[in-house]
């Protein structure tokens, strides 16, 4: 079971970085953060730096809705944020860039809430991939965005999309040709952050994390898909040409965790999504995992891809769930879902999915801008 890293000590306040350290005892940070915010709405208050910059109200008592309490008055045990997509486009450039920072910045008040014990990265970090162990884009797209926050400031487990295998980048553009590899904790550990556990899925990264009552399984989906097969990108070192032939070993190695697991919850992560009413849509190579979580006792899969927060319910087993956290760096241009899954929520707004269990109870919420809590799943164990 994985140990329970120390976290920072922190209290709220409304700037740049917005979680300062060493303000408050640890066991004193809830019912410090929860005074500040209540302060701040019932008068109103505006909160800066104090030089002015970064200034904006903390506009309502929403991010109290995280706290790691069940509505039956249970404390979670486990609790985890979930986030993807936040590579950002080059074509859309700053645009994107201020939306993942927007959604940092939130994760990050409600982590201050939550206080997480990790996050999980479903994928798709840089755009088309990192070029070199060196590769600056990863600092601008990771180390200078979350790890800032102390809230955040936990392991990140994460699994690879498209994207960061160099989806696009066929060397017609002018880019370096780029390797998954480089994002890889035991591949290039010395230029990565130490709470950057990657990846997931991969030979040589990590296929279960475990917490208490609750085991994490992870994919690497990307070989999965035909279409990437054959393409320039998918050549690459460490590419999907080189771990196409893995498929079916990584099935068989999700089926043999599931079978001997004895956790209360069971949760899969991978890039690609199983079912999604996003523009992109279910993802036909992966169809096959849906008996294997319904015969095991899978409560949810966990993806990113489409640019969406989506929570769809297995209708065969009510008690599995679809859930896409896709929307941290944009979100889809069309605003509604289209076919053909029956979906519990849809929002092609940019947000994050936070994740808490007990041993009887589990809770997903669905987050976007300004303490919003956009939907909200309960789950219960006898």
């Amino acid at each position: 079971m994985e140990g329970r890293r120390g976290r920072p000590e922190y209290d709220l306040v409304d700037n740049k970085k917005d979680l300062q350290p060493g303000l408050t005892r640890r066991d004193h940070i809830t019912r410090c953060g929860q005074l500040v915010m209540l302060l701040a709405c019932a008068s109103s208050i505006l909160i800066g730096t104090s030089i002015g910059v970064h200034i904006k109200y903390v506009e309502s008592l929403g991010y109290l809705k995280a706290k790691p309490e069940s509505s039956s008055g249970r404390s979670f045990q486990t609790n985890f944020l979930v986030v993807g997509d936040w590579g950002v486009d080059p074509e859309k450039g700053a645009a994107d860039a201020d939306t993942r920072a927007e959604v940092a910045r939130e994760m990050a008040y409600v982590g201050a809430i939550l206080r997480p014990d990790f996050v999980v990265s479903t994928g798709d970090h840089v755009f088309h991939g990192l070029s070199s162990k060196t590769d600056p884009v990863f600092n601008e797209t990771f180390t200078q965005v979350y790890p800032e926050y102390p809230s955040l400031q936990v392991d990140w487990y994460s699994v690879l999309g498209e994207h960061d295998y160099g989806f696009g980048n066929d060397n017609a553009n002018g880019l370096k040709e780029s390797s998954p590899l480089y994002q890889m904790t035991s591949y290039n550990a010395e230029n990565l952050p130490g709470n950057w556990v990657c990846c997931g899925g991969r030979p040589e990264g990590f296929s279960v994390k475990q917490h208490e009552n609750l085991d994490l399984y992870f994919l690497d989906t990307a070989p999965f898909v035909h279409k990437y097969y054959g393409k320039p990108w998918s050549d690459f070192e460490g590419g999907i040409t080189s771990q196409k032939a893995r498929v079916q070993a990584q099935v068989d190695a999700l089926e043999g965790h599931l079978e001997q697991s004895s956790a209360r919850w069971k949760v899969v992560v991978g890039h690609h999504p199983v079912l999604s009413n996003g523009l992109k849509g279910d993802t036909p190579e992966l169809q096959r995992l849906r008996s294997i979580f319904k015969r095991h006792g899978v409560d949810l899969y966990l993806s990113g891809h489409d640019y969406t927060l989506q929570d769809i319910q297995d209708e065969e087993k009510p008690g599995l769930h679809y859930v896409t956290s896709g929307s941290g760096g944009a979100a889809q241009d069309e605003k509604k879902g289209l076919c053909c899954n029956k979906v519990r929520y849809f929002g092609a707004v940019p947000g994050f999915v936070a994740v808490s269990v007990s041993s009887f109870e589990a809770r997903v919420q669905f987050w976007g801008r300004k303490a919003t809590l956009l939907h909200e799943l309960e789950l219960k164990r006898t």
